[in-house]
């Protein structure tokens, strides 16, 4: 079953939650005092087994609904020999001051970080996120608890209005039982069944353009969703490599991969088509059906493109290519691996074989550099027609050469001396 997922992030929805302890000390605790500053919340009653509000959130959807939330407690206890804190915890869907109505489906997860002091650790959470994955942002080293409350939501397995959900106990291991806080935020799905078109951006390590399971999804670029109804949505890869976007309507839609900028100095190329066209199907109940097999593999290793040709390798310049007459007019290299070339000569025809010879090998200097030269056969002809050509060349085996050579290391120097001796220093970056 597929689901909407709304993290709301705004200040209103940040709960900085305050416990203070007195070490030893088992009697219930009255309410913080004077009132905590904007953006935090003190319990409503007393510490002890009665129900109290940690926070309201009144919120407005994605899809515009109104939703208003609160989270409530009971049974805070504290365990004073062993450095632990116990609270139960429900979430209840209230209602919203407009009348709105609106129901929660799962999954539904409520999200604690920021713990202060950081010494402060929640014991029985059901995720553990790093901060990289954190929802809100948080200092260096913090980690992002989750609480599912999916399976709290009753029989029906959704939070209607006017309904709480079953309680949860959070633990925290406080050392010295200090007084702590800590922010939370909610996700939750809003509709049922809501069509979505995912995939995943993996290395094809076989080249086969199909996803298996010997294969690692990658986190590069962004996926790009055009609607029929002419609307677009942008996503960015997910650490797995995968990707999902919600879909309105049955219909075709047109999926395009967009590495990220400058990811490889190398051409970026995929082993599936791209864009790819996706049609939904209209589902029985209404809507579309979900499809998840968009996917695009990368070429694990870098591709030379087929419209040019590639540049030869040797460790020694060759003494047995035809060095035949020409004049090198304009050298321009072009998206960091393209050598264009605008070459005049005489003969009957245009149509010479040219061909781009480097040097295998780089020469210490810096920065690093190897020859190139350009083979030119005449075929003999006598013709003094004069012709001017332009001749591109892939030089992604050279890069590739000096990748292998010196690692990430910066760029290197190609000198290309023409037919008259004259040198001609191009920086590949």
């Amino acid at each position: 079953m597929q689901h909407s997922i709304w993290r709301p992030l705004s200040a209103l929805s940040l709960l900085l939650f305050s416990l203070s302890f007195v070490p030893g000390c088992s009697e219930p605790t009255a309410p913080l005092t004077p009132p905590p500053p904007e953006g935090t919340a003190i319990f409503q009653g007393s510490f002890g087994g009665a129900e109290f509000v940690l926070q309201r959130l009144d919120q407005t959807g994605p899809d515009g609904s109104f939703v208003q939330i609160e989270l409530v407690g009971k049974n805070l206890a504290v365990d004073d020999t062993g450095d632990g804190v116990t609270i139960d915890v429900a979430v209840r869907n209230l209602a919203d001051r407009r009348g709105a109505r609106v129901n929660l489906y799962p999954q539904l997860v409520v999200w604690l970080e920021n713990l202060r002091p950081s010494e402060v650790r929640v014991t029985n959470a059901d995720f553990v996120l790093p901060d990289s994955l954190a929802v809100l942002p948080i200092l260096p080293g913090d980690s992002v608890w989750g609480f599912d409350y999916s399976d709290e939501l009753g029989d029906d397995g959704v939070l209607s209005p006017g309904e709480t959900s079953g309680y949860r106990s959070w633990h925290f291991l406080d050392p010295g039982l200090v007084s702590f806080s800590f922010r939370a935020n909610l996700q939750f799905g809003l509709q049922p069944n809501r069509p979505t078109v995912g995939g995943v951006v993996f290395t094809d390590l076989n080249r086969n353009g199909i996803f298996d399971g010997a294969e690692e999804g990658t986190q590069l670029g962004s996926v790009q969703l055009d609607r029929p109804d002419g609307g677009r949505q942008m996503v960015d890869v997910g650490l797995d490599g995968s990707w999902s976007l919600p879909a309105k309507e049955a219909g075709l839609y047109t999926v395009t991969y967009h590495p990220p900028p400058f990811a490889t100095p190398l051409p970026f190329c995929l082993t599936t088509p791209n864009p790819l066209r996706v049609l939904l199907a209209p589902a029985p109940e209404g809507g579309a059906r979900s499809y998840d097999q968009a996917n695009f593999g990368i070429d694990p290793a870098p591709c030379v493109s087929s419209a040019f040709p590639p540049v030869i390798l040797r460790d020694r310049r060759p003494a047995d290519v035809p060095r035949d007459p020409y004049q090198l007019l304009e050298v321009q290299l072009q998206d960091r691996h393209l050598l264009r070339l605008r070459i005049g000569f005489s003969g009957c025809s245009g149509d010479h074989p040219i061909r781009l010879f480097a040097g295998g090998q780089f020469a210490e200097t810096s920065p690093e550099q190897t020859w190139a030269l350009l083979s030119h056969d005449s075929r003999g002809e006598l013709c003094l027609a004069y012709f001017e050509e332009e001749r591109v060349f892939d030089l992604s085996p050279l890069i590739q050469r000096h990748l292998d050579q010196y690692g990430s290391r910066g760029p290197f120097d190609l000198v290309l001396e023409d037919f008259s001796g004259a040198q001609h220093r191009i920086r590949v970056p």
